[in-house]
């Protein structure tokens, strides 16, 4: 008895789908990474197996085919990747020249939830974001200067760090 074991490399935020072929009827146990599956196949039949949205990282996937009273036990083993996913923050409102004395707000949106950090010149803000809402950092007066804008989301395993950089003057 024979089993084959297919997967193909994923995007963190896409569904992990594992395929599966033996040369006989019976139970198929599948793992990739620590999530197990146990289904039934046919005999030279493609059976896919839906593993979910899993984290970005590298995966061995493991097919057994249990043998049971009438055939030999076998396995076949593969790997997979899912890497990160990118993300895009979005300035809403911001502007590249200030008057002095105005408060400077820069405005923005993400398409991912987490930590947002804004350096502008020597101050520092963090914030935690929500896909879709906008987040306001207020940067208070700033003296008369040109001023480096730092926008910094730092994203986990999951994401693709993302990392802009603007000016005030």
């Amino acid at each position: 008895t024979t089993v084959k074991v297919n997967a193909d490399n994923s995007v963190y935020g896409n569904k992990v789908i594992v395929k599966v072929t033996a040369s006989e009827n019976g139970k198929v146990t599948v793992n990739v990474g620590s999530n197990v599956r146990t289904i039934d196949v046919k005999a030279n039949k493609v059976t896919s197996i839906d593993f979910g949205i899993l984290d970005a990282k590298s995966y061995e996937v493991n097919a057994t085919f249990d043998g049971g009273k009438n055939y030999q036990t076998s396995s076949d083993k593969t790997s997979l990747v899912v890497s990160p996913k990118s993300s895009t923050i979005t300035l809403v409102d911001f502007v590249n020249s200030y008057v002095y004395a105005q408060n400077v707000i820069i405005k923005m949106k993400s398409d991912v939830d987490g930590a947002l950090t804004v350096k502008v010149g020597d101050t520092l803000q963090t914030k935690q974001v929500t896909v879709g809402d906008i987040v306001s950092f207020d940067c208070g007066i700033l003296n008369v200067n040109a001023y480096v804008v730092t926008i910094d989301w730092m994203s986990g395993n999951n994401y693709i760090p993302f990392q802009k950089t603007t000016s005030i003057a």
